[in-house]
């Protein structure tokens, strides 16, 4: 997990940090999909509620923190594809824009997120 958080409204954040330029390469779409693969066990399975028990029945999404450009467009192709899963199994899969830190310890500015989906809804602005 690179971060585990709670929304203001409740709602369980699983973050996952991309802090470089995406690359295209099949490898990086592997690791990012095993990735979310692997948050998404982590709440079915249990995991999420045993390790942090305030949280357990919670609504839970799981973000995905762009710090550049947006990813290939054949990666948010795959993405909705796979944000249709998570929202199968009670989540939400999210990607959200946000302005790299002028100085250290300073909180990220959001420049937009955007719910992943392949059905009528696509790709989505939302709020955080």
């Amino acid at each position: 997990m690179d971060l585990v958080a709670q929304s203001p409204q409740g709602v369980v954040n699983l973050v996952i940090v991309q802090d470089q330029r995406w690359s295209g390469l099949e490898s990086e779409w592997t690791s990012l999909n095993q990735k979310i693969h692997n948050y998404v066990a982590f709440v079915l399975d249990g995991q999420m509620a045993k390790q942090y028990p305030d949280v357990a029945g919670r609504g839970w999404r799981i973000l995905i923190h762009n710090y550049f450009d947006d990813p290939p467009e054949e990666y948010l192709d795959a993405l909705g594809k796979v944000g249709d899963g998570v929202r199968s199994h009670g989540g939400d899969l999210i990607l959200e824009k946000l302005a790299p830190p002028s100085k250290p310890g300073q909180r990220p500015e959001s420049r937009g997120a955007w719910r992943l989906g392949t059905g009528v809804e696509g790709r989505v602005p939302v709020d955080l």
